[in-house]
């Protein structure tokens, strides 16, 4: 497929990535170095797929009969990398979405930087939390905002 210059997706290069680490009973540096070779492709080839859940399982599945001890410590450490920007992803589309951001909404984006060990932007949201862009109304001549001043309106 990559000769033709055909797009691969995700599953096809999991499964590429799977093939190798399973071809043999014993995987050697070999073919952990293959494993891990054909992952960083993928994320170039084309444009790049991002590594998922299950590319990650394989990863994780080679890395464990790999007689390279850190290689899981490091595929950990990627994961998690990658969800904190995932986190911060997520709540800039919600903010510039206009999205009301509350405190529930607050509280869940610290938790997931806690839990992807990135403490330092946890405590920034709460340092400098966004203005919140209520939708605005013309009543009696006024701009007034909908959502703060609907029960003065009846």
């Amino acid at each position: 497929m990559k000769a033709c210059d055909l797009p691969i997706s995700r599953n096809e290069w999991d499964a590429a990535i799977s093939f190798v680490s399973r071809s043999f009973n014993d995987v050697t540096a070999t073919e952990t170095q293959s494993a891990i070779a054909l992952w960083e492709e993928s994320e170039k080839y084309q444009g790049g797929i991002r590594a998922n859940t299950t590319t990650f399982n394989v990863l994780l599945d080679v890395a464990s009969r790999s007689p390279t001890p850190l290689l899981i410590d490091m595929i950990i450490k990627e994961m998690q990398d990658r969800n904190g920007e995932k986190v911060r992803e997520a709540y800039r589309e919600l903010v510039d979405s206009g999205e009301v951001v509350d405190t529930v909404v607050l509280n869940a984006v610290v938790t997931a930087m806690i839990r992807a060990k990135e403490h330092g932007s946890a405590e920034y949201i709460y340092d400098i939390p966004p203005v919140p862009q209520y939708p605005q109304a013309n009543v009696n001549g006024k701009e007034v905002d909908v959502l703060t001043s609907r029960f003065f309106l009846y």
